[in-house]
């Protein structure tokens, strides 16, 4: 299946999202004579939820629902079978996608999943041929919406630590794409003498809720999906290996310190915010600043922001 787009961006809220057309070729390429009896595609939505496998409840709690179907016929049932190769055949198909369906999200503990599949039935002694693939469903804000706006805001934390230590921190974007490398300055400066800046870090935390549909709480879950931890040098030089705090950097003047975190790919990794009537999604990102103070004391420094993935 050769689809038009990748994946169906849907734009707005559930009640203001207009539909997307899903498009595509369905190329059937033989390299022998065959016979066949039939060729059809079908595109399928389902929510699947599993929460009683974690939470020890009534599996009743747990919600099996189909969102969407449709099917298209490009053989009708044929009786003889009809012979077809060596060759390629193509068979265009699109469908009008609903913008209040929900978006594509997949757990351990639930899934929202699109599907097509086509399927070329054979004779009987034969097997039939199938083919599937996974169609990523994703929502974005309408262009000049509050929401759009917010997304182009930057993360940033200030704040003072036991009036010893001033910092900001900063990132250029509040919308994280996976597969990206963003950035986050950490920009220091000591109120007092005998600071030692061990390491500067930032973590992406996921958040996930499942609900029944009568909207009862049943599970909740948070996991780390992004670390990055960076050990400062004398010299000021980032690196992931861990240091003593002898063999790091005295923090006598107003510092910057910039460091990289990767994100996770999409739905393997990492999944979308998501606001389902069974499922959410939410994401925050965490600071963390490590100093030794002038008694010898280790500290961490933490803030915890929302952030839009």
């Amino acid at each position: 299946m050769l689809l038009d787009k990748p994946e169906l961006l849907v734009r707005g809220s559930f009640d203001e999202a207009a539909p997307v057309m899903l498009s595509g070729k369905l190329v059937v390429h033989l390299q022998e004579t065959i016979r066949v009896r039939s060729l059809k595609l079908t595109f399928n939505g389902r929510v699947d939820t599993f929460v009683s496998q974690s939470a020890g409840g009534s599996s009743a709690k747990d919600e099996h629902r189909e969102i969407v179907s449709h099917e298209w016929v490009f053989l009708e049932p044929q009786k003889p079978p009809v012979m077809w190769g060596p060759e390629n055949r193509s068979f265009d198909f699109d469908l009008l996608f609903q913008g209040d369906n929900p978006e594509t999200v997949v757990t351990a503990l639930g899934k929202i999943r699109y599907q097509l599949q086509a399927t070329l039935e054979r004779t009987s002694f034969h097997g039939n041929l199938v083919a599937t693939t996974d169609v990523p469903v994703k929502r974005g804000p309408m262009p000049g919406a509050p929401w759009a706006l917010a997304l182009m805001e930057s993360i940033e934390a200030a704040g003072d630590w036991n009036q010893q230590l001033d910092y900001r921190v900063s990132v250029p974007t509040r919308s994280l794409k996976d597969s990206e490398l963003f950035h986050t300055r950490f920009e220091l400066e000591p109120r007092t003498k005998g600071l030692k800046l061990i390491s500067v870090g930032v973590l992406i935390k996921e958040y996930a809720r499942y609900y029944s549909t009568s909207g009862e709480p049943l599970h909740r879950f948070a996991r780390v999906v992004a670390r990055n931890e960076n050990y400062i040098s004398p010299l000021g030089t980032c690196s992931t290996v861990p240091r003593k705090s002898d063999e790091c950097m005295d923090l006598v003047d107003a510092t910057s310190v910039q460091i990289p975190m990767a994100i996770p790919k999409a739905y393997s990794g990492i999944q979308y915010d998501i606001l389902t009537d069974v499922i959410e999604i939410r994401h925050r990102i965490k600071f963390l600043i490590k100093v030794r103070d002038s008694s010898m004391l280790l500290c961490r420094v933490q803030r915890l922001i929302s952030v839009l993935k």
